[in-house]
């Protein structure tokens, strides 16, 4: 590693060269390949919902390709109304080609006459399910146009209509003043820390080169992995991979100029001191971008769309700003020469000690000269907000996902004040491959009795037979919000019936499915409990190796893993709390996946940069002193890096979708536990306690190329 990493240092431009091709040939490879479908479908094809979905739409007219457009008179229904129906109708049926509309149906009045809502039937074309859908753009922004009088409204919904507010708020399309002034923030707060770290700006200006070149490549680059790996891809995974990419490059970048600047101050000249500093950071970086990359591919191998299509594109991303940090940033930093550090070059000092900053030093002290202390305060500390997760509640509730005042939110509280929204939340579908159900009067006759009998059913259609006759559709009306786990169990007694009623008949080798929108809710809750323990089982095991490989140790990652997983758990139960005290709002179901995966594996950066420099320091005296010591020289870069990382995802804050909101939250307060929690003040408790059992000793430098840290 240590001769590869050197080559940047010795021929910048011809690396500076290398990367330009790099990035031409990324985009033009782009542009030849075939770009893959978005296979980022929120649920897997193998769900129950998604079989009872393709069922409902090979079978019957409309299926989950359709839209409710709601027109609401205070005053009610009046020729006025039928006439605005009839315009929008005829404006649809105007769109039916370049909207891919299948049908319009007439307006149908509500039963308390203030209300007409008119079915939208798309063909089965259209965007990827994570992408913003233009075809329910264009008529939100038509509605948007229309003069109404006060005593009207106008609304459009739909299970299409919401993902599509979804996935354009996950991208910026609902952007605000308000998500443009925490952007803004963001970027503040990392020039701000760099600024006062280096106190220069070139050592500003290169870091955000390598971002920018590793940026203008990551896309191209996820592309030709999906066209030719078959890797899944989602267009909602590019906000993440922005942030990850923004906070780990600048990260990195700090670590090379702190160890640059370091090596200069000891005496060294500039070619022979950059040389030494990249080759130093290298199995740091290495390692803790190793953390990242095998966390977040992880992801991949869960079932929900959203993981699956998020972990590996920040994986690949997080591989090429690593070999951006370890050769680009050199090169960049190389060529500039002594200009770098204008206007201050750094003078050599008496000590390697005079570069770590006091207030670092006196945390060093502290902690080695009273582990015991710290350790009982950082834990009690941590205890209540790791205690609130026994009362964290995640939800699964669609709309609650929203932004506020989307179209598709507004459209059905229209529709839900005067239709019975909830006779569309649950179906049970029974098909047969054998005789028509039509022909089947008692069965079928029992079966519907059956389900009126179960205990939060308040209603049951009749039955709606495909044209073939061997598929029938019963609806249900719910006592409980769809959303609800109240709801889910209902619908799982509902098809327990079901089954229980066709077993005594010859119809009992009917498949039965549970369609809808508490059938969604449902698949979901079962699903993601079953990736969360993946998730839990492969980051755990793969960060494990890679740290035990690192430290050539196999005890010392289970406590460095179980440190992260404190402030992890500290910054999930915490977060839930506050929404849950102050919005009332509970977490959504994404956000403790993506925080454990994240938080884990970015704390265990921080980790590792610590405990580098502590196997430096060892061999040269006392343990004790040495802890100290690594604190006051790793103070200083961890809290930047910390507050880099978390600048980036406090992006998310200004988001419209509330669950990315949530994401960023959890992320930056576990960010900032670990970085001025943890990782001065647990860790290196804990190492001092252990003493030689820690699992970390010295190791030679020349078994890396270099000294580590």
């Amino acid at each position: 590693m240590g001769r590869i990493v050197s080559i940047p240092v010795r021929h910048p431009w011809l690396t500076i060269i290398g990367w330009l091709c790099f990035v031409a040939m990324a985009n033009i490879g782009a542009q030849i390949v075939h770009t893959p479908v978005s296979n980022g479908s929120f649920l897997p094809a193998s769900s129950e919902s998604q079989r009872a979905a393709g069922l409902e739409a090979a079978k019957f007219t409309g299926g989950h390709q359709s839209a409710q457009l709601a027109i609401v008179d205070s005053n009610g229904l009046n020729a006025s109304d039928q006439i605005l129906a009839s315009q929008l109708r005829d404006w649809l049926l105007g769109q039916r080609r370049a909207a891919d509309i299948l049908s319009v149906s007439p307006g149908y009045p509500s039963l308390d006459g203030k209300a007409l809502v008119i079915q939208v039937t798309f063909g089965s074309t259209g965007p990827a399910p994570d992408a913003p859908d233009p075809r329910v753009a264009a008529i939100e922004e038509h509605l948007a146009k229309l003069q109404l009088p006060a005593n009207m409204s106008v609304g459009l919904t739909g299970d299409l209509v919401i993902s599509h507010d979804i996935n354009s708020g996950i991208l910026g399309g609902g952007s605000s003043g308000r998500s443009d002034l925490l952007r803004a923030v963001s970027i503040l707060i990392i020039v701000v820390v760099l600024a006062l770290v280096y106190r220069a700006p070139l050592p500003l200006l290169v870091p955000l080169g390598s971002i920018g070149l590793v940026l203008a490549t990551s896309s191209p680059l996820l592309v030709i992995a999906a066209a030719t790996l078959g890797l899944p891809l989602s267009s909602n995974s590019l906000p993440f991979v922005f942030a990850v990419i923004l906070g780990a490059g600048t990260n990195y970048g700090l670590f090379v100029i702190s160890r640059y600047r370091e090596e200069l101050r000891r005496g060294a000249d500039r070619v022979a001191s950059l040389d030494a500093a990249t080759r130093g950071v290298a199995p740091a970086i290495t390692s803790s971008a190793a953390t990242v990359a095998f966390g977040t591919a992880a992801m991949g191998f869960t079932s929900l769309g959203f993981f699956r299509t998020l972990g590996p594109a920040v994986a690949i991303s997080i591989v090429v700003m690593l070999a951006a940090g370890l050769t680009l940033t050199p090169a960049l930093i190389a060529i500039t020469r002594r200009a770098f550090f204008w206007p201050r070059w750094p003078r050599p000092t008496l000590s390697a000690d005079d570069v770590a900053s006091p207030v670092w030093r006196r945390v060093g002290a502290l902690v080695t000269r009273r582990p015991t202390v710290v350790l009982v305060v950082v834990l009690t500390l941590l205890a209540p907000p790791i205690l609130a997760l026994s009362r964290l509640e995640v939800s699964v509730d669609t709309l609650g996902e929203l932004p506020a005042g989307s179209p598709s939110l507004a459209g059905y509280h229209l529709i839900q004040a005067h239709f019975p929204v909830q006779n569309q939340a649950a179906s049970v579908f029974i098909t047969t491959d054998g005789s028509p159900l039509q022909g089947e009067a008692a069965p079928i006759r029992d079966l519907q009795e059956a389900l009126r009998l179960v205990p939060g059913v308040v209603s049951v259609s009749d039955p709606t037979f495909a044209s073939d006759g061997r598929t029938a559709r019963f609806q249900l009306g719910l006592r409980d919000e769809p959303s609800s786990e109240q709801a889910s169990t209902t619908l799982t007694a509902a098809e327990g019936a079901a089954r229980r009623s066709l077993a005594i008949s010859h119809l009992a080798r009917a498949q039965i499915l549970a369609g809808g929108e508490v059938a969604v809710d449902r698949d979901l809750r079962e699903l993601l409990v079953k990736d969360f323990v993946r998730v839990i089982l492969l980051v755990g095991i793969s960060i494990y190796l890679v740290i035990a490989i690192l430290l050539r140790n196999l005890f010392a990652p289970f406590y460095l893993l179980a440190s992260v997983g404190l402030s992890t758990a500290a910054a999930i139960g915490g977060v839930g709390l506050l929404y849950r005290e102050t919005a009332n709002q509970p977490l959504y179901w994404a956000v403790p996946v993506f925080a454990f995966v994240f938080l884990v594996a970015l704390g265990e950066d921080f980790n590792i940069y610590l405990v580098s420099r502590l196997r430096e320091q060892l061999p040269e005296a006392d343990r004790p002193a040495r802890v100290a010591r690594a604190v006051a020289l790793t103070g200083g870069v961890i809290s930047s890096a910390g507050l880099v990382m978390a600048a980036a995802f406090f992006l998310f804050l200004g988001n419209p979708v509330p669950l990315v909101q949530q994401l960023g939250a959890v992320v930056v307060v576990g960010l900032l536990l670990d970085t001025f929690v943890v990782r001065p003040f647990l860790v290196p408790a804990v190492i001092r306690l252990l003493g030689d059992r820690s699992g970390i000793s010295s190791l030679p430098a020349a078994k890396f190329g270099g000294p580590i840290g």
